[in-house]
């Protein structure tokens, strides 16, 4: 048998594993905090402001002119609930580009009178956004027009759907991508959201007139009957009269 000393001894000793490294922290969660330069000719209506993929909002009374949005943090909402209608739970944003739009609103309408739309990087924590209020002033020139797309090559996505949605208007445009690779070349026009049960691909609808301004235009490939997108794509549009726009294909490909 082994004595005391035989089995301290360093030859004998099992190895113990000593815990790896964590590394440094991961980049946290933060806060989308928006505020505005002075808007000019707007009184008495409304300011919407809405974060990615519609799920988060600032809503506030514009009730004087010139009038300015005080920093404001973007809060969670129910994608089917009425803007305004509530929360006041700050959502958190990952780290990343996180396009913001902004559009102002005569009450009861649901046409923009007019809106902009900006990207923002959060990098670790709280993020601040200070929206141009002179692009949301009723002095602003442009005309509205209409948003058309083109797709570029889209490979191992035969099977689903690309769904085109124009964030201010709630427009919509949508194709079954049945061959591999798929592209549309030929410009398809963003039309009113189909009511109903009949989902962005249900019947033909008017074609959406959007206000001059920038809007957001999302690109999205889906699997039938799942709400959870494969893959996404947003840009930022800049309207004054009809305009085209190029969908990079590549960026949704499988």
């Amino acid at each position: 048998m082994a004595n005391a000393a035989e089995t301290d001894s360093p030859a004998e000793v099992a190895d113990v594993p000593v815990p790896e490294s964590r590394g440094e922290a991961l980049p946290a969660t933060g806060r989308i905090l928006v505020s505005s330069g002075p808007i000019t000719g707007h009184e008495g209506h409304l300011l919407l402001v809405f974060g990615p993929h519609n799920e988060s909002e600032i809503c506030a009374t514009i009730d004087r002119d010139p009038w300015t949005l005080g920093e404001r943090a973007l809060t969670d909402r129910k994608a089917d609930s009425d803007p305004c209608s509530g929360s006041m739970t700050n959502t958190l944003f990952g780290p990343g580009e996180h396009t913001v739009t902004a559009s102002i609103f005569a009450p009861g309408s649901r046409t923009a009178l007019i809106g902009t739309a900006a990207q923002v990087e959060l990098v670790d924590g709280d993020v601040q956004l200070l929206l141009d209020g002179s692009k949301l002033s009723s002095t602003t020139t442009g005309d509205s027009g209409r948003i058309s797309v083109t797709v570029s090559e889209i490979t191992g996505q035969a099977g689903r759907y690309l769904i085109v949605i124009g964030q201010n208007n709630a427009a919509t445009w949508c194709a079954a991508i049945d061959t591999d690779p798929w592209a549309m070349p030929t410009p398809a026009t963003l039309r009113e959201m189909p009511g109903g049960d009949g989902g962005p691909c249900g019947e033909a609808t008017p074609e959406v007139f959007f206000p001059a301004g920038d809007t957001r235009v999302t690109a999205a490939v889906v699997i039938p009957g799942n709400q959870s997108p494969e893959a996404t794509l947003e840009t930022i549009v800049s309207v004054d009269r009809d305009v085209t726009v190029a969908i990079d294909g590549a960026r949704l490909s499988g």
